[in-house]
């Protein structure tokens, strides 16, 4: 973490995998922070730049479906590279969802 910080991060997460921790800095220094992070050993599993929402709205029955239709169609279409949303669904929800 504290790598991370000195070089420039602008915040530090651990993962749900122990092993892994997630690096969040402005878009612009990307390249920059991973560089230094490099010269300070720290292996880089992956870099990207994502669209991570401030707010979150919590979606349930038909609006969730709705929006995990939309979802799933954009994720797997061939000219899509990256899809992001700033909806939430409940596991079960989702499972039920998907198994429909």
């Amino acid at each position: 973490m504290e790598v991370a910080l000195e070089v420039g991060a602008e915040d530090f997460k651990t993962d749900e995998d122990p092993e892994y921790y997630i690096v969040e800095t402005d878009p612009s220094q990307i390249h920059s922070i991973v560089d230094k992070l490099k010269k300070q050993d720290v292996k880089i599993a992956e870099s990207e730049i994502q669209m991570i929402p401030k707010n979150t709205v919590k979606l349930t029955g038909k609006d969730a479906e709705k929006a995990w239709r939309i979802y799933s169609i954009l994720e797997d279409h061939d000219d899509v590279n990256n899809v992001w949303h700033d909806f939430e669904i409940d596991d079960e929800e989702l499972e039920r969802i998907a198994n429909s």
